[in-house]
């Protein structure tokens, strides 16, 4: 792996916008005729962590079959709430609420199958939990199954039936939902791409508290969808988010000192929110701190610690992470040369259709560093990282580049075997 090319490896950006993962829904609900006092007495009781005399008040009116009592107890058995946790209980309680048409036990239910908590994974009976839930007007459940089908989890994969029930729960006022539908929007799946409409949904999230809706706004103000290019209103944002602990806002704000953009230049103050992003494992933020460490911005060089970090985010499968711990096995910074290592790691993260790994790869090829010389492979691997480099224009250039140089020591038999690679690649099998 030729040294000029180490740098372009070691690269740092900002979150992906993310869909939010599946939450647990709180079993609350209107309290039924005649027990408002005793459900007001409850939910004073878990809003000041007495958990056990909300269990003492709730287990009478379930064991006299009311439907709310039920779910809540389910609930309090889900979390370890007052009594040992013990999801079998939970349940047991979830389905006599659920049979009496609670929705929210019916979600809680489909949570159970969805977790795999007690009981078999299955995600299939997940979706059909969820689904009675939402068609009986449950906005988490909503969400809930919205996730599952962006994700192809217990059926085929749907965006646009993704779309339908977040929009349910965005409409019931779901935070959740609105920022994955907006998350839909700025992305063009399973609906037109409207960056207006994404903004307006993520602000909406974002009134409420939702963390992620006010990273994904910081993100579009960086980018200048949906709304003018501001960093320093990016910057706004991030920083709420990252007050707010959340760890994909860190990283941005994190890189935005880095970079100087909307705030003045600061590698240290880079370095602190990446470790706060990187403590709670964010594997973006991981990479970025060993990149700090490999370079010495912010923090005295350590190469062992840059290895560290980077290969805490690498295990995470972060493919920039990959690339960049391939480096330093390679070049033998932080850890004893290994270009077999250097390899597998290359591997991995060109199989994520990482461009620089793609390049990096070729390159080893090319000059039979770490693996046998194989232009054909080397020509495959440049082609890759030149077709797919479209955000990162160096890159592409630099893989064409290079490929044509390969190509000119191949015959053309050679060059339709690479490029039958590609093909196979592309469908989507990799070549090795």
């Amino acid at each position: 792996m030729p040294g000029e090319r180490r740098s372009a490896g070691f690269l740092r950006y900002g979150a992906v916008l993310a869909a939010c993962l599946l939450p647990l829904a709180c079993a609350a609900a209107e309290a039924p005729p005649g027990n408002t006092a005793t459900f007001d007495a409850i939910r004073k009781a878990e809003a000041g962590g007495d958990y056990a005399s909300a269990f003492a008040l709730l287990l009478p009116l379930a064991d006299a079959s009311d439907a709310t009592a039920e779910g809540m107890l389910g609930f309090l058995y889900d979390n370890g709430h007052g009594v040992p946790r013990d999801y079998a209980e939970a349940r047991k309680w979830y389905e006599l609420a659920a049979a009496q048409g609670n929705p929210i036990a019916m979600n809680n239910l489909g949570f159970l199958y969805a977790q795999g908590h007690g009981v078999k994974q299955n995600y299939a009976r997940a979706l059909a939990w969820y689904r009675r839930a939402a068609i009986a007007g449950d906005a988490l459940a909503a969400r809930n199954l919205g996730f599952l089908y962006a994700n192809g989890l217990g059926t085929a994969k749907n965006e646009a039936e993704a779309a339908k029930w977040y929009r349910v729960a965005a409409d019931g006022k779901d935070a959740g939902a609105q920022t994955n539908l907006g998350m839909l929007y700025a992305e063009g799946k399973g609906v037109a791409r409207d960056d207006k409409k994404a903004i307006a949904l993520y602000r909406l999230a974002a009134a409420q508290g939702d963390t992620l809706a006010e990273n994904n706004i910081g993100m579009m103000y960086e980018a200048g969808r949906g709304v003018p290019k501001s960093y320093a209103d990016a910057e706004k944002w991030y920083r709420l988010a990252a007050t707010h602990g959340d760890a994909g806002a860190q990283t941005n704000l994190g890189f935005l000192y880095e970079q100087g953009h909307g705030v003045q230049q600061n590698d240290a103050e880079a370095v602190k929110w990446y470790r706060l992003a990187a403590a709670q494992g964010y594997a973006l933020a991981q990479s970025n701190l060993g990149a700090m460490y490999e370079t010495g911005k912010g923090v005295v060089q350590n190469y062992r610690k840059a290895v560290e970090w980077t290969r805490l985010a690498a295990g995470q499968g972060n493919p920039m992470a990959q690339t960049n711990l391939a480096a330093m096995y390679a070049e033998g910074w932080g850890v004893e040369q290994d270009y077999a290592k250097a390899t597998a790691l290359l591997r991995a993260a060109a199989a994520q259709q990482y461009p620089r790994a793609q390049s990096a790869l070729g390159i080893l090829y090319a000059t039979g560093r770490g693996v046998p010389r194989d232009l054909v492979k080397a020509y495959a691997w440049l082609a890759l990282a030149a077709a797919g480099g479209a955000t990162d224009p160096a890159i592409a250039r630099t893989a064409a580049n290079d490929g044509n140089a390969v190509a000119g020591h191949m015959t053309p038999q050679q060059i339709a075997a690479a490029q039958a690679l590609v093909r196979a690649w592309q469908a989507p099998t990799p070549p090795q």
